[in-house]
């Protein structure tokens, strides 16, 4: 995939969190799409990134969160600075962590409180990334 598609796909996901509550009526469908969308938008910007970065080989069997905050965490191209591993750490368990509760298990739905903690998480998170 291009980097240039790659790049308009993450501010797509991005923008699709405030069509959300225009678009789907049910409160927690809303919030569970804000998640979906947040957090795809997240895992294919962490992918652009190092793919730009040249720090992601095709041998990368994981393509994912983790994966890429992992590489992040130890990079191997030496073209940008390591993500510090509390860092790491905390978007694993504020980020990940909250992905995989409500994005894999049915049934299961953010409240409000976590949206407006998770998704401005998310943001700061791939800011500081892009500054690496």
């Amino acid at each position: 995939m291009a980097l240039e598609t790659m790049s308009n796909d993450v501010i797509a996901e991005f923008e699709r969190i405030e069509n959300t509550e225009r678009l789907i009526k049910d409160p927690n469908s809303q919030r569970l799409y804000k998640v979906l969308h947040a957090t795809r938008g997240l895992d294919t910007g962490l992918e652009l990134f190092l793919r730009k970065k040249g720090d992601l080989p095709l041998e990368m069997k994981n393509h994912h969160l983790r994966a890429y905050i992992s590489r992040l965490s130890n990079p191997r191209s030496g073209t940008y600075s390591k993500l510090n591993p509390h860092l790491a750490k905390a978007a694993n368990e504020n980020i990940v962590l909250h992905r995989n509760r409500y994005v894999h298990k049915a049934g299961k739905y953010p409240d409000n409180i976590l949206i407006k903690q998770l998704i401005p998480d998310i943001f700061s998170f791939y800011q500081i990334v892009l500054g690496l």
